[in-house]
């Protein structure tokens, strides 16, 4: 029990002992971690089976991010003070999140720590692939890092990481980011009425050929208009967001050749967990004091709710202890809360350019 809920349900070891104490139970962390520690040699052959698996499946989508163990960390510690870390050593720690899906449905879930990044940890996994099958697809974003080296495979980038490009600048350039916003709303919007149909992978490229191509077609002729009339200064954050896209047009677009491929990762946000869709983001639009010190635009959790058109305004500034020294707390400043993003999946599509109103 210990284990899933550490690992099924991402309880932290501290916040179970502080569950058990108050349950009158003493259950310390570090306890908690031998428990799990001396049964993970009974559940090795279960892991093995997951990524033999997994190594079978018609998609999978992974990622990674930094990562925190005690003993490799002491190990940097010591190729530092050594200098083997600036002649090359490898220093980082990552934690890969890899999710194959098997028959359209069936999900495996598979972890991995260590100094191995998501493309190593992928490539390994894939060495267990039968050899009679074709190439997985692949669904990541767009580091060279998350893309095995030698194994093979059908790279599908996330349109999402491309698209939160344009929310974060959206305030910079309304009109611009705008349109691109509205056009890919329309994309996720086929690939909701596919979903919603309960088409084929096969019907479902179609669907997208028909509908989504086009679309994606005449986004694809408008960014690079913008870039090479210089409508766009190249350097701004802008002409870096274009730029992102057009480099990784042809994974970002392989839902429109390839049955089965999806315009976006789906279940990566907590590693099993799937992520809603972009129309249902909210943005935190920051007070003009913290703009003015350019704090960066962030977006809220996209489990978050709001009426649309009805702003929600988080009143007062949250408390925060004294900080030492008697100086005065870190304090969260108002924000205000409104939707913006594509319009809603169920209301009528239609191609906006830039500057029109919605």
């Amino acid at each position: 029990m210990i284990g899933l809920l550490k690992y099924g349900a991402g309880l932290p070891f501290n916040r179970l002992e502080w569950l058990e104490r108050n349950l009158g139970i003493p259950l310390p962390a570090s306890t908690q971690w031998e428990v799990v520690r001396d049964a993970a040699d009974e559940l090795a052959p279960i892991h093995e089976e997951l990524i033999r698996q997994a190594a079978q499946a018609e998609i999978f989508h992974n990622d990674d991010t930094s990562a925190k163990i005690l003993s490799l960390m002491a190990e940097n510690r010591a190729l530092v003070a050594s200098g083997e870390a600036d002649a090359g050593a490898r220093t980082g720690i990552f934690a890969t999140s890899i999710v194959a899906i098997l028959g359209g449905e069936r999900r495996v879930a598979l972890f991995f720590t260590g100094r191995k990044h998501a493309g190593e940890n992928a490539e390994e996994l894939l060495e267990h692939r039968a050899a009679e099958l074709g190439p997985p697809i692949q669904m990541c974003d767009a580091l060279d890092r998350n893309v095995p080296a030698k194994a093979e495979t059908l790279l599908g980038n996330c349109i999402p990481h491309g698209r939160r490009k344009f929310v974060e600048i959206h305030e910079s350039f309304p009109a611009e980011c705008r349109h691109v916003l509205e056009t890919l709303g329309e994309v996720f919007g086929h690939e909701a009425d596919a979903k919603t149909a309960g088409l084929s992978p096969e019907q479902r490229l179609q669907h997208h050929r028909e509908r989504s191509a086009p679309v994606m077609d005449g986004l694809h002729a408008w960014m690079e208009r913008q870039l090479d009339d210089r409508l766009v200064e190249p350097n701004s954050t802008l002409g870096d967001a274009l730029r992102y896209m057009l480099n990784h047009w042809e994974p970002l677009t392989l839902f429109l050749r390839q049955p089965g491929a999806p315009p976006r990762q789906q279940y990566l946000r907590t590693g099993a967990e799937e992520v809603h869709p972009p129309a249902q983001e909210l943005v935190l639009l920051q007070d003009r004091e913290r703009r003015r010190r350019r704090r960066l635009l962030h977006e809220s959790d996209p489990h978050g709710r709001a009426q649309p058109g009805e702003p929600v305004r988080l009143p007062g500034r949250a408390p925060a202890q004294r900080r030492p020294g008697g100086q005065e707390p870190c304090c969260l400043a108002p924000v205000e809360l409104r939707q913006f993003g594509p319009p809603s999946l169920t209301a009528t599509r239609r191609s906006t350019t830039p500057g029109t109103p919605a």
